[in-house]
C-alpha cells in the first residue's frame, strides 16, 4: 500500500517550535498556506484516517486553486462524512 501523502509528516507542535523542526537534518521544508504554516486540526486527521480506512482505492490528484473561482462537481462519487452517519455518497 502506498501512503496517501508521500513525503509528507503530519506533526502537532506550536508555530514557536517550528524552528526547531525546520532545523532538524531530515526535515526538507514545513508546509506553508498564504504564507503562514499550515495547520490541519484533528478533525480533518481523524476524517483521513476514516477515509483510508474506509476506502482502499484512493487516488490524489495535484491541481490548482483559485479561491476565487465557483466549483463544478464533474465526476461522481462525491463523498461527505458525517459524524453521526460516517461516509456517504452526495
Amino acid at each position: 500500500m502506498r501512503p496517501l501523502f508521500s513525503s509528507f509528516v503530519f506533526v502537532q507542535i506550536t508555530e514557536s517550535e517550528i524552528g526547531a523542526l525546520i532545523s532538524l537534518p531530515w526535515v526538507i521544508n514545513v508546509l506553508f498556506w498564504r504564507s503562514k504554516p499550515a495547520v490541519i486540526n484533528n478533525r480533518e486527521i481523524d476524517i483521513v484516517k476514516k477515509l483510508t480506512n474506509s476506502y482502499s482505492n484512493i487516488r490524489l490528484e495535484k491541481t490548482t486553486v483559485d479561491i476565487n473561482a465557483s466549483v463544478t462537481i464533474l465526476d461522481e462519487p462525491i463523498i461527505a462524512y458525517n459524524e453521526k452517519y460516517g461516509f456517504s455518497k452526495v
